[in-house]
């Protein structure tokens, strides 16, 4: 994993931290990797992103959807979906 991304990630995850407000909190995550590109060269790492902050969300308590190589219509269909489940979320 890149060092910016890296940086990003434990700067969320201590953010996270800092700023929890106890176990009746809910909390959900929705991520997405795109990787497998038509018109551009495949990315290596998506999967293996969404997989660690996915896993570090969840030490946090959060439910986590997590989606691989989704067209723009299915990012919007999973989102709107996301969405609606968890719209009483307390954080999303």
């Amino acid at each position: 994993m890149p060092p910016i991304l890296r940086c990003l990630l434990a700067s969320l995850v201590a953010f996270l931290a800092l700023t929890a407000q106890g176990a009746s909190e809910t909390r959900a995550a929705f991520l997405v990797g795109n990787g497998a590109y038509e018109h551009a060269s495949d990315l290596r790492n998506p999967s293996a992103d969404v997989a660690l902050i996915g896993e570090t969300l969840e030490a946090l308590d959060f439910t986590v959807e997590r989606y691989e190589d989704l067209t723009r219509a299915e990012i919007g269909k999973a989102l709107t979906a996301f969405l609606d489940a968890h719209a009483e979320a307390d954080v999303t």
